[in-house]
């Protein structure tokens, strides 16, 4: 479209040129970015694109990775920004986001990320000192059980050759009496 425009200073030399571009289509979500996630939850924030004239809602769909299924869907009227809540641990996603006019749809944007995995169960301090205590715990047992062992076996030897000596040197030696039931103990 051509204008022409004369005023009391003069004529306009040269047109203006106005030009008409049909309303379309927004243009598509840049610079995303995932943070905050945590086991269930995820935050994400785009840079929005150009809406050509025209209010656009912006919408998120996410999309369990593994099954291809739809976990979740959201919208925004304002901003592309989404708190993603209530999503299971440890699952990677992808998260497909876009804006929408009256003329159509953006191009999406895909990124795939995952929620952080639910931790390890750890020991308490206490369970680790008793499991490093019961090795100790068991030597210092079987040390005692054969300390006792040999302090036995050693009284029952010397106990053996006691009886032997006195046997042999006449010692102790024991008459019964009969007649009477008396034992009679020599001692030389």
């Amino acid at each position: 479209m051509l204008c022409d425009a004369e005023n009391e200073v003069g004529k306009l030399k040269e047109p203006c040129i106005f030009s008409i571009i049909p309303a379309g289509p927004p243009e598509r979500v840049n610079n995303c970015k995932i943070t905050n996630h945590s086991m269930s939850t995820l935050f994400l924030d785009c840079t929005p694109g150009d809406s050509n004239g025209l209010r656009q809602i912006f919408v998120l769909e996410v999309y369990n990775t593994l099954s291809s299924r739809i976990t979740a869907n959201y919208s925004n009227p304002t901003k592309p920004l989404f708190l993603v809540n209530n999503l299971p641990a440890g699952t990677s996603f992808t998260l497909i986001v876009y804006a929408v006019n009256a003329k159509g749809k953006s191009s999406p944007v895909s990124l795939v990320t995952s929620t952080l995995a639910e931790p390890e169960k750890q020991m308490s301090h206490e369970s680790i000192d008793q499991l490093t205590l019961n090795p100790l715990l068991i030597v210092l047992i079987a040390f005692v059980g054969i300390m006792v062992v040999i302090s036995i076996t050693v009284v029952i030897i010397i106990r053996i050759r006691n009886d032997r000596y006195d046997n042999i040197n006449g010692e102790g030696m024991h008459t019964k009496n009969t007649e009477n039931n008396i034992f009679i103990i020599h001692f030389a």
